[in-house]
């Protein structure tokens, strides 16, 4: 499975949940955000930044395509967790 994110850090250490909480997390995870497609992906992007196009996207950001095993295992979370 491939998930997408669009980030100005290219590592995937997830150092900035650390810091900070996030809609999915408390701080003090490492947590990095990743979206199903790219488009998906950029829309994220778009919500939390202050940019009218994407010629106005900060210098740096990229887009990442994250190949996630077919080992992996996936939680799921019931819904009053969240």
């Amino acid at each position: 499975m491939n998930i997408w994110r669009i980030s100005n850090h290219r590592d995937l250490a997830g150092a900035g949940g650390l810091r900070a909480g996030g809609r999915w997390h408390s701080p003090g995870r490492a947590i990095i955000y990743c979206a199903e497609h790219p488009a998906s992906a950029l829309l994220e992007i778009l919500a939390h930044l202050d940019v009218a196009n994407l010629a106005a996207l900060p210098d740096g950001y990229q887009l990442l395509e994250i190949d996630v095993p077919d080992a992996v295992e996936i939680e799921s979370l019931p819904t009053h967790a969240l």
